[in-house]
């Protein structure tokens, strides 16, 4: 009897530690006045975890973002209205890292820049036709 009291005792703490533990994603949105997602996202513990997109009045994506701990990670892409894409910006723990780019709506490139730690190291701008600026 006193082995069967130990073990609920037991799973009783393993059971109550992991809900204790256990981490939800809760998701958000936010509307327009005609109630169409503007905006979702999720957060952990109320910080910003995982994608989060936005949207213009049409419905079409507007932008997407990928979030760890609260800091952007990875490549954030914006589009235009049309579904061209209009920029692609590298993140690390939140500050701009590496490439760059951004788009012509005709998807031509418009412009370059090499990031470290937030710093544009070096940027190419480029006209309609493609020509360096």
């Amino acid at each position: 009897m006193k082995s069967q009291t130990n073990f609920y005792l037991v799973l009783l703490f393993l059971v109550t530690a992991s809900m204790a533990s256990a981490q939800s994603l809760v998701e958000h949105k936010t509307y327009y006045e005609d109630g169409k997602v503007k905006q979702v996202w999720t957060t952990l513990n109320d910080i910003n975890e995982g994608y989060e997109r936005t949207y213009y009045p049409s419905g079409k994506l507007e932008a997407e973002n990928y979030f760890v701990s609260g800091l952007l990670q990875g490549v954030c892409k914006w589009y235009y209205e049309s579904g061209a894409l209009q920029a692609e910006w590298n993140y690390v723990s939140g500050k701009l890292e590496g490439t760059s780019k951004w788009y012509y709506e005709n998807g031509k490139l418009e412009g370059v820049a090499v990031y470290s730690n937030n710093v544009v190291i070096s940027q190419s701008d480029y006209d309609e036709n493609g020509l360096l600026k």
